[in-house]
């Protein structure tokens, strides 16, 4: 993947949950969101690539927040250290 489109997607990830200001999305709004900001919209490999990188134990950047409502709903939130990282980039 080129490493330039590699990092505007994960920035688009991480700007997309800071503005959520805390709260968790659900995915199914997530994505859609993700892919209007960046053309050509994500292959379902470039999404799992990113999620699986921002939320990577050893990144901490993004975490999967579950629901008691809903246990197959996927939703994510970004973490401090996602929103300090995304303030120096």
């Amino acid at each position: 993947m080129n490493p330039v489109r590699k990092k505007l997607i994960r920035q688009t990830l991480l700007e997309a949950l800071k503005h959520a200001h805390g709260f968790a999305v659900p995915e199914e709004s997530l994505r859609p969101h993700v892919d209007a900001l960046i053309r050509p919209p994500l292959s379902n490999e470039e999404w799992n690539a990113a999620i699986l990188e921002l939320s990577h134990e050893s990144r901490g950047l993004i975490v999967q927040v579950p629901s008691d409502l809903d246990p197959d709903l996927k939703q994510w939130a970004i973490t401090e250290r996602g929103r300090t990282l995304l303030a120096t980039l």
